[in-house]
């Protein structure tokens, strides 16, 4: 799609999105997520665990920097946060504002801390040209347990 300001409501784990932003084009592909524990009882809290993949296939060389966070069924907005004492399946963290050169990559996974009783999150990719801020794109993605 080439839409600079694609708007996904219903966002498939594994699909690649290509999206538009500033001066290039990248895809970003949420490859899992899900909910994890802490397996430390000094840190007693669950998040909302994605891993996305962010690649630079357009043909120039530019800072990403998109906003990525989730609300519940209230429309309370939850931010990435550092999760403590998860399993080292969840070390690799996603670098936030990156330079990427064409063809180049990055990746790793964000936290989002899961507010108590929540089963059901809407997690949003946003990636708002900060020149056009009244046209957000976001790819959003329903995340259960």
């Amino acid at each position: 799609n080439e839409n600079p300001n694609l708007n996904v409501d219903d966002g498939i784990v594994g699909t690649a999105y290509k999206i538009k932003y500033l001066n290039t084009e990248y895809e970003v592909t949420l490859k899992e997520a899900g909910f994890a524990k802490s397996d430390n009882p000094y840190f007693d809290k669950e998040y909302l665990m994605a891993f996305f993949e962010i690649k630079n296939v357009g043909n120039d060389t530019d800072f990403f920097n998109p906003s990525i966070y989730a609300e519940d069924s209230e429309k309370e907005r939850y931010d990435r946060t550092f999760a403590a004492g998860l399993s080292n399946k969840y070390d690799k963290t996603l670098d936030y504002f990156s330079q990427l050169n064409a063809g180049q990559k990055t990746s790793g996974w964000i936290a989002i801390e899961r507010p108590s009783g929540t089963y059901s999150m809407a997690l949003y990719f946003e990636y708002t040209n900060p020149f056009l801020s009244n046209q957000p794109g976001y790819i959003k993605y329903t995340i259960t347990q």
